[in-house]
């Protein structure tokens, strides 16, 4: 079956405003197998004393996910960047992305998941996190992701959580 997913939030920090809108398509060819489009936008507009900018990003990827067994799942996504700030992606090398990574079922209700996004041009950051549900429909996940982004070590923790409201429909919300 194919199963849309369309998401978006828009959000204002003092003088900072964010927005991502995502855009999936599945096609589920088995329980152990699956492939997926989507196209990721981010907006953002700082106006502030020291800058007054705007920055846009639209990427599109392919992807797909195995299940090896009940307990591990394996997946991998090709990510391209079609349109964002010059200054970010100047070459090809920093518009192409590999994301490669595993889910393994701890409990029934417990799941980590292990993941490496790497870059064309060498930036690559290391991401683990583990989700639980909190109803039929919603989960609560928590994370870290290390890295390295133009030649500097970063570190993000991550908190989320997100709601399935209808087949296809999915609402989430995360703090970075």
């Amino acid at each position: 079956f194919i199963e849309p997913l369309s998401m978006g939030t828009m959000e204002r920090l003092g003088n900072i405003s964010l927005y991502t809108s995502q855009q999936k398509l599945k096609y589920k060819f088995s329980d152990k197998l699956e492939v997926m489009s989507e196209n990721l936008y981010y907006y953002s507009d700082f106006d502030t004393k020291l800058t007054k900018k705007s920055y846009s990003t639209d990427i599109l990827g392919v992807g797909t996910s195995y299940a090896i067994s009940q307990r591990i799942n394996i997946f991998g996504s090709l990510h391209s960047v079609f349109w964002g700030d010059e200054d970010e992606f100047e070459k090809i090398s920093d518009r192409l992305y590999l994301t490669l990574g595993t889910t393994y079922k701890v409990k029934p209700k417990l799941y980590l998941t292990l993941s490496d996004t790497l870059r064309f041009n060498l930036d690559n950051y290391t991401q683990i996190s583990a989700r639980t549900p909190f109803s039929e429909t919603g989960s609560i996940y928590f994370g870290e992701r290390i890295g390295n982004f133009a030649n500097e070590f970063v570190a993000t923790s991550i908190l989320g959580a997100e709601e399935q409201l209808s087949s296809g429909i999915s609402s989430y919300g995360e703090y970075q």
